[in-house]
């Protein structure tokens, strides 16, 4: 329920749903006022505990839970798991209204006095929406950018979020049994359920405790310490995990490892938003966390299942990351410091020190740079190609995919905007049929001979693979054609394929913002069974008769329905590939 609390400014305006009792229930109470923008009138309200200001033009629930959810899908330190659950558990059908008989609360009368005094600034700020007819995307923006004019506020704000995020919408990894084969260590520390019962309470009072699970969470580490890969790409664990598992998982309230798989995503991301990061230490910092994970699910802390959605995760935010700034090295740079080295052979063997620091590596890589402007020089300008169609990329594709070799037909019908990159593509269509991402994957044009896949995948077969290997971070749905039919193909073990046909491409109506289902049929994947032939021996074998052990390592302990599709769900996880 949304609870409103007004004072004696928005008395007046108040005639109905009047309530006399608040509720202290998460996300509900919000404190609301008046604010003039350029001679406009707006309602500001601001949440109780995490200071969430939204700008509304009525008082009205409706625009209320669209302007809300719009802000919250923007928030990449949140996961999109528990984007999800906040909306859902924030959107209401009716406005309460509580009189607080005063003035407007101090935060509130804090963040519109921050509006008022730098209102040219904010003007300015949100210029670029000033003729968006939109009003729940004009709204979202507006409210967005009031961080803009104070970092303490914002700073502030991200921190609550955080905390009452996890607090109150924990993504919990689930335990997984000893027999999977995946989990092959016998853990050196204490379970960590013996903690459980402490979760969520405050540090302060709670200094016992917190110094036994801050000794167990070293002895983790210390276990840990002894499965991290050799070489640069990873950070020592004792230069990190302390951090992350002493120091801010327990900032506030206790919270363990497994207390919310969220952490380390809003960890990473303050990490790499906070500070200018080299792009090798931001890879050292996502290397070692996603193999953190994997040791944790080795131990049998948390299910493999977890370890890849955590490892996805990763990637997502920090894509999100460069997406906005520019510290990421341009894929042709890299390339050509990768010759300056072939150059001058003898600099990279300073790298050989495993002891060095992330600073002393950045500035190895520096003198690097500096040689290969030397070296760039006497090579011809490289002209970036672009795998798009302009005209198109405004455009609605309208496609449809189909697993290969299975019977009953498994397929979706869907839409997707022409400007989406192909990554996205793939990856949508994947996430369509319930793959778990655990595996390469690629997109073949069988007409042009065209493969979109990573770019790592492509410099290690360009020498046998027939196709031409294109980045598909660097082309777009655009570029295809209608009645083009590619090959999705996913896990080059199991070797699954999805039979892909461009089948309309039309520029009479907005682009979605992200690909929209619109029909289908079947579950579709199950991760590691075997591939397709495994998959049809599977849906053919008598529920009593299937194996129980199967059921355990592969789908969780309960058998999947391979004849159930559920567009609905299907069409909330295709929000996070919003364009």
């Amino acid at each position: 329920m949304l609870q409103v609390r007004y004072g004696i400014n928005l008395a007046p305006e108040i005639k109905e749903n009047k309530i006399d009792i608040i509720k202290n229930e998460p996300f509900t109470i919000w404190d609301a006022d008046v604010i003039n923008i350029q001679k406009q009138k707006y309602y500001l309200l601001v949440e109780k505990d995490t200071s969430f200001p939204i700008l509304l033009t009525k008082l009205d629930t409706k625009l209320f839970n669209d302007v809300f959810a719009n802000a919250i899908k923007s928030y990449d330190f949140i996961l999109f798991k528990q984007q999800q659950k906040l909306v859902s558990a924030v959107k209401s059908k009716q406005m309460s209204f509580y009189d607080t008989k005063s003035q407007a609360s101090l935060m509130l009368e804090k963040i519109r006095k921050l509006i008022e005094d730098n209102q040219s600034e904010y003007l300015n700020l949100i210029d670029v929406v000033k003729d968006e007819k939109n009003m729940v995307d004009k709204l979202t923006v507006m409210s967005a950018t009031i961080f803009a004019l104070g970092s303490q506020i914002g700073q502030n704000f991200i921190s609550k979020m955080i905390d009452e995020v996890s607090t109150y919408f924990p993504i919990k990894p689930q335990k997984p049994n000893r027999r999977y084969k995946y989990v092959d260590l016998v853990p050196k520390f204490e379970d960590f359920s013996n903690f459980e019962n402490y979760e969520n309470k405050p540090v302060k009072g709670n200094e016992k405790i917190v110094a036994k699970i801050k000794e167990n969470n070293q002895k983790l580490i210390d276990q840990y310490a002894k499965y991290v890969p050799a070489g640069i790409g990873y950070i020592q664990p004792d230069q990190m995990l302390p951090d992350y598992l002493n120091h801010y998982l327990l900032r506030n309230k206790i919270h363990l490892v497994t207390n919310d798989l969220g952490e380390a995503i809003s960890y990473l991301w303050i990490i790499i938003s906070n500070n200018k990061l080299y792009p090798l230490e931001i890879e050292q910092i996502t290397n070692t966390l996603k193999n953190f994970y994997v040791f944790l699910s080795r131990v049998g802390l948390i299910r493999k299942t977890d370890s890849k959605e955590i490892g996805m995760n990763i990637d997502w935010v920090v894509e999100e990351i460069n997406s906005y700034s520019d510290q990421s090295l341009d894929e042709d740079l890299i390339n050509d410091m990768i010759a300056a080295i072939e150059a001058n052979p003898k600099k990279i063997l300073e790298l050989e020190d495993l002891d060095l620091s992330p600073q002393d590596l950045s500035r190895i890589l520096e003198g690097l740079r500096k040689d290969l402007e030397s070296h760039d020089k006497k090579q011809k300008t490289r002209k970036k190609t672009i795998f798009e169609n302009q005209t198109r990329n405004r455009a609605t594709y309208e496609i449809r995919v189909k697993l290969k070799s299975f019977k009953p037909s498994t397929w979706r019908r869907f839409i997707i905007s022409g400007n989406t990159s192909v990554k996205t593509l793939e990856v949508a269509m994947l996430d369509m049929f319930n793959a778990d991402f655990g595996h390469m994957f690629d997109l073949l044009n069988k007409k042009t001979q065209e493969r979109f896949e990573n770019a790592e995948s492509i410099a290690e077969t360009k020498d046998w693979d027939p196709a031409t290997g294109i980045d598909y971070e660097k082309a777009k749905v655009s570029y295809f054609e209608k009645r083009d039919k590619l090959l999705l193909t996913y896990d080059y073990g199991d070797s699954w394929e999805f039979e892909v046909d461009i089948k309309n491409i039309t520029t009479d109506q907005a682009a979605p913002k992200c690909p929209k289902i619109l029909s289908g049929k079947s579950y579709g994947i199950i991760d590691d069974i075997g591939g397709v032939w495994s998959l049809q021996d599977y849906y053919d074998t008598p529920k009593d008769k299937v194996d129980p052990e199967m059921i355990d390592l592969l789908m969780g302990g309960e058998a999947i329905n391979l004849d159930n599709f559920n567009k609905e769900e299907l069409n909330q996880r295709m929000e996070q590939y919003k364009n």
